[in-house]
C-alpha cells in the first residue's frame, strides 16, 4: 500500500517525451543502478528475515519450554495429584461399579469405565491398576454386538481383573454373531466366577449349561429365558427339554458355595428351567417365577430336594394350574422367609404345597375372587406347619369381587398372632375405603382386647385420595406408649407400636400428626419412586 501511494504521488507524465540518445543511455543506466540497489535491498531483507526467523524460533522454543514447565507445575498442584491412591480407587469404584449382587446384564459398565478412563491420565492409570473395577463383566449383544467380532478386548478385560472373583452378567439375544468364542473365554475362568447371570435364548448358553467344569466360587446364579428368542434361533425350549431330559443340567452341582438361585420363566410357554436344573444341596435362597404347566411333578421334586432353603420366592403365572392332589406337601424344615404369588386354581393352591415349621417372614400376593378361599388356605398352611413363629406378614390381594368384612379382617390377622411387622400392600381393598375403615376398626386396641398384641411396625399402602386418613389416628394412638385410657393390665403380652410407614398422598395430614408422637418413627411417601424397604 505504501509503495502504491508513493508511486501515485509522483508527477504524472501526460505529454510525449523526446529523449536524446545520451539521455536514454543515462536513464537506462540509472534504472540498472536502481534495480541493483533493489536486489541489494532484497538480499538485506532476506538476511534480516533469516536472522529474525531464527530469533523468533528461539523465542518460541523458550516459550514452549516454559509452558511445559507451567503445565507440569499445575499438574503437581491439582487436587487429583494430592488425593491418595486408596481414596481415588474408592471414588472410581463408587462411580463405576453397580450395587453388589444386583441384576446387571443391562448395565453398561464397558462404556462407564471407558468414559472414566478418558477423564485424565491419573484416572486412567488408577482404573487400569484396580482389579476390582474389571471384576464385573456386563455384556448385552444388542448394545455391544460389534464387540463380538474380536474378543481380544474381553481377554484383556479379564486379565486386568487379576485374581479377584468375577461377577458375569450376560444377555445374549442377537443371532447375527456367534457368542461361542465369548462364552469359551468366560469358561476359561470358571474357577473365578462368583456371580453368573444369564438371560436370553437358551440355545446361546449351551456351552455354559453343558460344561462339565466346576464353579468352586459361584454363590449367585440367575437365569431368565425367552422362548421367542429361542424360536428365532431355531432352538425351541421343547427340543432342549428333550435334549437335556429332566434334571440333566448338572452344571450347578460343581458349585459347593452356591446359595442363591433365581429362575425366571415368565416368557416361556412350554417348560421351566426349574424342572431342568439339578439344584445343589447348599442352596439357601431360591426365587422362581413362571408357569407350572406340564412340569408340575418335576417342579415339586426339585423343590423337595432343597432341604436347606432359608428363603423362597415363588410366583405362578398361570391362573388355572396348580399342584395336583397326588403331590404331597413339600417340607422345607429350615425355611424362614416365604414370598408367594398365587392364583385361584383347579388343583391345590401353592399355599397347600409347603410345610414350613420355622417360618418367620410371610408375604402373600393373592389373585382371587373370594377372601374365604384365602383365609382357608392360610389357616390350613398354619395348622399343617404348626406355625407360631411368624413375625412379619405382608398381604396384597387382587381380583376380589367382594368387600372384606370386619370378621374377615379379624380372621386374617388372628391367624398369626405373633406378627410384629404388618404390611398391607397395594390391593383391591385399598380401592374401597370401607375395607380400610374395617381394617382400622379391628386393629384398634381396647383396654381388654388387642388384635396382634406384639405388633411394633405397620406399613400401609393406599392409592387413592378419598380416604380420610385422620380416621386411623385412634388406632395408632391405641398402640403407642401407654396412657391413662389404654394400659397394659397384664391380661395379654403387649408390645407398643414404634414405627409406621405410609405410602400414598392421602396420608400427608395424618403423617404430620403422627410424627409429633414421642417414641414413634413415621415414614411417609407420596410417590412410588420413593418407596423403600425400611421394615
Amino acid at each position: 500500500m505504501a509503495n502504491s501511494d508513493a508511486y501515485l504521488s509522483q508527477p504524472r507524465i501526460e505529454e510525449q517525451v523526446h529523449l536524446e540518445p545520451n539521455d536514454l543511455l543515462y536513464y537506462l543506466h540509472l534504472i540498472s543502478e536502481k534495480e541493483a540497489q533493489v536486489q541489494s535491498f532484497d538480499g538485506q531483507i532476506e538476511e534480516l528475515g533469516r536472522a529474525h526467523k531464527a530469533r523468533v524460533s528461539e523465542l518460541k522454543r523458550q516459550k514452549d519450554e516454559y509452558l511445559i514447565e507451567i503445565s507440569v507445575l499445575r499438574n503437581l498442584c491439582t487436587p487429583i495429584r494430592r488425593i491418595p491412591l486408596e481414596i481415588l480407587t474408592k471414588i472410581l469404584e463408587f462411580s463405576c461399579l453397580p450395587p453388589r449382587d444386583s441384576l446387571l446384564r443391562h448395565y453398561d459398565i464397558i462404556s462407564t469405565i471407558a468414559t472414566v478412563s478418558n477423564v485424565c491420565v491419573v484416572w486412567k492409570r488408577a482404573a487400569a491398576a484396580n482389579p476390582k473395577l474389571w471384576s464385573v463383566f456386563c455384556f448385552d449383544t444388542i448394545s455391544h454386538s460389534n464387540l463380538l467380532k474380536d474378543i481380544g478386548w474381553a481377554r484383556e478385560w479379564f486379565a486386568r481383573s487379576g485374581s479377584v472373583p468375577l461377577d458375569v452378567h450376560l444377555e445374549l439375544r442377537s443371532f447375527e454373531f456367534s457368542t461361542t468364542p465369548l462364552l469359551e473365554c468366560i469358561l476359561e475362568l470358571h474357577h473365578r466366577i462368583r456371580v453368573l447371570e444369564i438371560a436370553g435364548a437358551i440355545g446361546k448358553f449351551r456351552p455354559l449349561l453343558s460344561s462339565p467344569l466346576p464353579f468352586p466360587l459361584l454363590e449367585i446364579f440367575f437365569i431368565r429365558l425367552n422362548e421367542w428368542w429361542n424360536v428365532a434361533g431355531n432352538t425351541p425350549m421343547g427340543y432342549l427339554f428333550d435334549h437335556y431330559s429332566p434334571h440333566k443340567i448338572k452344571s450347578l452341582l460343581g458349585a459347593p458355595r452356591l446359595q442363591q438361585i433365581t429362575v425366571n420363566d415368565l416368557d416361556c410357554e412350554t417348560t421351566t428351567m426349574l424342572a431342568l436344573l439339578v439344584l445343589p444341596e447348599s442352596l439357601t435362597s431360591l426365587s422362581w417365577a413362571g408357569a407350572l404347566r406340564s412340569d408340575i411333578r418335576l417342579c415339586a421334586d426339585a423343590l423337595g430336594l432343597c432341604k436347606n432353603l432359608v428363603k423362597l420366592c415363588i410366583e405362578a403365572s398361570e391362573p388355572d394350574v396348580g399342584f395336583t392332589e397326588s403331590i404331597h406337601s413339600i417340607l422345607l424344615p429350615r425355611l424362614t422367609s416365604l414370598d408367594i404369588v398365587f392364583r385361584e386354581t383347579k388343583g391345590k393352591s401353592l399355599l397347600h404345597c409347603f410345610t414350613t415349621p420355622l417360618l418367620e417372614n410371610l408375604t402373600i400376593i393373592y389373585h382371587g375372587r373370594r377372601y374365604c378361599d384365602l383365609i382357608t388356605d392360610l389357616v390350613s398352611f398354619r395348622d399343617r406347619s404348626k406355625l407360631d413363629t411368624v413375625s412379619m406378614f405382608s398381604l396384597q390381594s387382587h381380583g376380589a369381587n367382594e368387600d372384606i368384612s370386619c370378621a374377615d379382617w379379624e380372621m386374617i390377622l388372628s391367624i398369626f398372632p405373633s406378627i410384629r411387622t404388618l404390611t398391607i400392600g397395594p390391593s383391591d381393598f385399598n380401592n374401597r375405603d370401607t375395607d380400610l375403615d374395617r381394617l382400622i376398626q379391628v386393629m384398634t386396641c381396647t383396654k381388654d382386647d388387642c388384635l396382634l398384641p406384639k405388633l411394633t411396625a405397620f406399613r400401609l399402602f393406599h392409592l387413592y385420595h378419598r380416604m380420610n386418613s385422620l380416621d386411623m389416628m385412634p388406632m395408632v394412638l391405641s398402640r403407642v406408649c401407654p396412657n391413662d385410657s389404654i394400659s397394659d393390665n397384664g391380661q395379654y403380652d403387649r408390645k407398643w407400636l414404634d414405627k409406621v410407614i405410609l405410602w400414598g398422598a392421602c396420608f400427608e395430614e395424618v403423617a404430620q400428626h403422627l410424627s409429633e408422637l414421642p417414641g414413634l418413627e413415621v415414614v411417609y411417601y407420596t410417590s412410588i419412586y420413593q418407596y423403600g424397604h425400611e421394615l
